[in-house]
């Protein structure tokens, strides 16, 4: 007796379209349809394609429901669930900067760590990979440890420091070095310690403000998409490759009490020869040296006198500074002292000058020894013998039995710290002994002329 399926002549269609799976899947539907109820299942069957469109639209509704928790913008742009939606990142190449306006804003860092003293932050300025790289970074901040040293000791606080940078020439060396050729013109800007007494307002008593100029080479190498300082080679006005200045106080000075302020008074002149004016005109030669010591960042400083010949490359310019000044106060040439298109050896070599000098009579020596010498108060010298000094005598820098370098005395701070000018490093109204050390001999000379 052949098998007699109930439904089969009355739908045929729907079992047609069941037919790939065979009997079983008939059989499931018919148990699935009984426990749908009576209205759905009778419009299911009423229709085989109105059938197929509900199961369509089913299955959609199913794929929306298990996907709404993440929502559809989240299958296009994940975002973390413990937060809010972020905008897909914008990855924009940094342009790489020009030599020259990497050099100028590395060389600006240096100025504004000598303030901060947080001279971990120039390393990145630097291809420490290489032993020079390494080296330059590490005077900087032999630099600024100096500095900071040089004012603790002495009272001060440096609050600005500050540099115009130009750019003379650049130069490639292959594909991924540069040198340049950069000038410096720097103002720095001392008070007294904010510890130090001020006045009703707070506000400090007084501020110094002093400059330099300062030509460097450098040589930039391409590393890691930006350019790095390899070599950086300049005359210091700051360090001049000394690690501590010079020390305040001397093992055994001759004070019973600790000495105070060094340099906060002046003596009166004295009738002996050292105090007796004669034929040296010191305002003409501070008129001079402000004029001509080359630092244009100070107010009434300006370039070198163009009818000199320049030394800074060939030994140092100091000594020929100095003799202009001496002869704008109105010392003579002659005796070996004296300029030509080359200049004599005691015109334009330091330790010639002084000893020219001194065996003319044109000068005497007052002191020569270390900085705690030269400012132990006495009580000939209650502010120091370095208080004697004026405007256009000359004060000479010994370092290993050899006077290196020469600077003329154009003033002193509010407080009555002795400054100077010169050459090669060039700077106006310098402290005195900034940029040397223990192991200097500092020579002052008294202009007696």
């Amino acid at each position: 007796m052949p098998v007699i399926y109930p439904r089969r002549a009355k739908y045929p269609y729907v079992m047609a379209w069941f037919q790939p799976w065979g009997d079983p899947m008939r059989f499931r539907l018919a148990a699935l349809f009984r426990w749908v109820p009576g209205a759905t299942r009778a419009a299911f069957l009423r229709n085989a394609r109105h059938r197929i469109y509900l199961l369509l639209i089913c299955s959609g509704l199913g794929v929306l429901a298990a996907l709404a928790p993440f929502g559809i913008a989240r299958m296009r742009f994940p975002a973390p669930f413990d937060g809010p939606e972020a905008e897909p990142p914008e990855t924009t190449p940094t342009p790489l900067r020009t030599p020259e306006e990497a050099s100028c804003e590395m060389l600006q860092e240096r100025f504004r760590v000598l303030v901060d003293g947080k001279v971990d932050t120039l390393e990145k300025n630097y291809d420490i990979e290489s032993d020079t790289g390494r080296w330059s970074w590490e005077k900087e901040s032999t630099r600024s440890e100096y500095l900071t040293e040089w004012a603790k000791d002495r009272g001060l606080k440096v609050v600005e420091a500050k540099a115009r940078i130009e750019v003379d020439a650049v130069t490639p060396d292959g594909p991924d070095a540069v040198w340049v050729e950069i000038t410096e013109h720097a103002l720095y800007t001392y008070v007294p310690d904010p510890d130090r007494k001020q006045d009703g307002d707070g506000e400090p008593v007084w501020t110094h403000t002093f400059g330099s100029r300062a030509v460097h080479v450098l040589e930039l190498a391409l590393r890691g998409g930006d350019w790095k300082i390899r070599r950086d080679w300049y005359a210091d006005p700051i360090g001049h490759e000394s690690y501590l200045p010079p020390c305040k106080y001397g093992v055994e000075p001759e004070a019973a009490d600790p000495p105070g302020p060094i340099g906060t008074s002046r003596p009166e002149p004295q009738d002996d020869p050292l105090n007796r004016r004669g034929q040296y005109d010191r305002d003409a030669a501070l008129e001079y040296a402000v004029k001509h010591a080359g630092v244009p960042a100070l107010e009434g400083s300006g370039k070198y006198n163009p009818n000199y010949r320049v030394y800074t490359f060939v030994g140092g310019d100091c000594a020929n500074f100095a003799s202009q000044v001496l002869q704008a106060g109105g010392l003579e040439q002659g005796y070996g002292w004296h300029y030509t298109s080359e200049g004599s050896a005691s015109w334009v070599r330091s330790e010639d000058l002084v000893w020219h000098l001194l065996s003319t009579g044109r000068a005497k020596r007052i002191y020569t020894g270390d900085f705690a010498g030269a400012v132990r108060r006495t009580p000939e010298h209650p502010a120091g013998i370095i208080g004697e000094m004026e405007p256009g005598d000359i004060i000479a820098y010994e370092l290993k039995g050899e006077i290196c370098h020469v600077a003329v005395v154009v003033g002193k701070d509010p407080s009555g710290y002795v400054t100077i000018a010169s050459h090669t490093s060039d700077r106006l109204f310098f402290p005195w002994d900034m940029g040397w050390n223990d192991n200097t001999v500092f020579w002052l000379i008294k202009i007696v002329y």
